[in-house]
């Protein structure tokens, strides 16, 4: 065990403050860091402090694991570590000072009924495992080499973990009302006073996390936490199941959460299964439309749920497309088809352009596949059909009419399936220009005659329209929206 710090001037916001900076992990030995809380004044607001340690991995001690988003914004939040300052998102900031105010109340922590034993990680009762406190950001060599070796261990982390944490955030009360009225639930439909206030837990972005789902399936025990309020996995999914808020019409339901709880059980079957041990089972879904920071996550994130011997190495110096010959050459290792049929997901969810991607093909049909240039030839084809389609990043050498038109289908697929990219969320209501799309969008969904434009709440003369986005207004950046008139007659 080994406490850490360095110092060095000109930290974020002082000229000449003491800023924590990373030491070193052991390069020949498997280590991990771990946190520790240390307790606050319960009557002031809270001053995130805490002590960050170093062990050896055969050697470390019990501890949490925190599961959470990132979030967007910059890491700006001041915490200390070892008495130094450290600079966080906003959003671990807040796990961090709710921790703090809840930690001397264990009763309040979770409350009791989730909390069957101790906690070993609040307020100096314990460690705890934050991968940006953990893991050193930082970008010199030393560093990336570091991240490389523990996000490869991930899995390790997380289900050696006595608990996890999963952090949806704090400030909405409907959101923390729902989730207390969860606590308990059993085979019972769920309901709650305001249909407009339910959806708002189910679509957190939270559930459109890629990370989070290796996070959940590795975990021991989980516990949900939405600011004061916490409910176990179980109860979360199965309130999530019976809601009749959220399963609008008793047929399907655009909840991000449940759809990410049906992903999840789906991954964990076709791993387990028979023949499921490499990474051509890997859903497309997952692929195409969990969001994470950096394209090389969409295969990082989801790897170590496979045994050892599928995965390829991580390296975050790899382009896009040298973690995609990985991919391939990896699956021609050890998949009965050689990965001929895995080509265009990876591709598609590593936003390989054709080009590249009819290049790859040759390279691997040369080495592996041997089959006939023809076949080769209309699966390029293929993909250069069907991947602008799918993925934005794939239009470099579209049209600006046809750019266009398929952005329009991006905001089509979020406000009517809820399943387009991430990097492309929901509608566009602002301008004349942008409400000139959305009218053309209308037209093309509802099948209407003519064009109509749409306007933020006001009267709605379309039945179908609102029928349509009734369940579905979560996914679009304003709070209603719906047709007025028609633009041209």
């Amino acid at each position: 065990m080994a406490f850490e710090g360095r110092i060095h001037d000109g930290a974020i916001g002082s000229s000449a403050e003491r800023r924590f900076i990373h030491q070193q992990l052991a390069p020949d030995r498997e280590q991990i860091r771990l946190i520790k809380l240390l307790p606050c004044d319960p009557w002031k607001r809270p001053v995130v402090k805490c002590t960050l340690e170093t062990f050896d991995f055969s050697a470390k001690p019990r501890y949490l694991a925190l599961s959470y988003t990132w979030g967007h914004g910059p890491q700006d939040q001041k915490i200390h570590i070892n008495d130094e300052a450290f600079f966080v998102s906003k959003n671990l900031y807040s796990f961090l000072a709710a921790s703090l105010s809840l930690g001397g109340r264990e009763d309040t922590l979770g409350r009791a009924y989730v909390l069957r034993r101790p906690p070993c990680g609040f307020q100096g009762k314990g460690y705890i495992w934050v991968d940006q406190l953990c893991i050193d950001q930082s970008q010199c060599p030393a560093a990336k080499a570091e991240r490389d070796d523990q996000v490869s261990r991930m899995d390790r982390v997380y289900a050696d973990a006595d608990r996890v944490y999963a952090w949806l955030g704090e400030g909405d009360e409907t959101v923390r009302e729902v989730l207390r009225l969860t606590r308990g639930i059993k085979f019972r439909p769920f309901s709650y006073k305001n249909d407009w206030d339910a959806p708002a837990f189910q679509n957190l972005a939270y559930w459109t996390r890629a990370w989070v789902v290796q996070e959940m399936a590795l975990a021991r025990e989980l516990v949900f936490m939405y600011g004061e309020e916490a409910a176990t996995a179980e109860e979360v999914e199965l309130m999530l199941k019976n809601n009749v808020y959220m399963r609008p019409g008793g047929g399907g339901s655009t909840s991000r959460g449940l759809i990410f709880f049906d992903l999840l059980r789906t991954l964990q079957g076709q791993i387990n299964r028979p023949g499921g041990s490499d990474l051509s089972t890997l859903p497309e879904t997952l692929l195409m439309y969990q969001d994470c920071r950096l394209t090389l996550d969409k295969i990082y994130s989801f790897q170590n749920l496979w045994p050892a011997s599928a995965r390829v190495t991580v390296n975050y110096d790899w382009t896009e497309l040298d973690l995609f010959s990985a991919v391939m050459d990896k699956l021609a290792s050890t998949t009965p088809n050689k990965g001929f049929f895995a080509a265009e997901p990876f591709a598609n969810g590593l936003n390989i352009l054709p080009d590249a991607f009819t290049a790859e093909l040759n390279r691997l049909n040369a080495q592996v596949w041997k089959v006939e240039q023809d076949i080769i030839d209309r699966k390029s084809r293929r993909y250069k059909t069907w991947a602008p389609q799918l993925n934005p990043a794939c239009r470099e050498g579209e049209s600006p009419w046809v750019k266009l038109q398929l952005a329009c289908k991006d905001g089509a697929t979020a406000l009517f399936g809820g399943s387009n990219k991430a990097k492309y969320p929901g509608l566009w209501v602002g301008d004349p220009w942008e409400k000139l799309l959305n009218g053309w969008l209308a037209l093309c969904v509802c099948g209407k005659s003519r064009n109509m434009f749409i306007e933020p709440d006001c009267s709605c003369g379309s039945a179908e329209w609102e029928r349509k986005t009734s369940a579905r207004y979560s996914w679009m950046k304003v709070e209603k929206t719906k047709v007025i008139m028609p633009l041209f007659s």
